[in-house]
């Protein structure tokens, strides 16, 4: 839990951090509007180009975690 802690306090003091903060608020939302048109439309399949946005929107968000893990090591 403290390197948690130790995680975010850095990444609101460097720029990088902040970027990398942007990157995973944008795959979170972009995968919260995803789920939200798929309980709209769970009669129907989801489109294809959603599916990839959700995949790629969850992507982004294990990128900026990966990245800020990294560059903590």
């Amino acid at each position: 839990m403290g390197h948690l802690n130790q995680i975010l306090s850095a990444i609101g003091k460097t720029p990088e951090g902040h970027a990398t903060l942007g990157y995973f608020l944008l795959g979170l939302m972009s995968v919260i509007f995803g789920w939200a048109l798929f309980q709209f439309n769970s009669e129907n399949d989801i489109p294809k180009r959603y599916r990839v946005m959700l995949s790629l929107s969850l992507c982004a968000i294990w990128l900026s975690i990966a990245i800020e893990i990294i560059d903590h090591l």
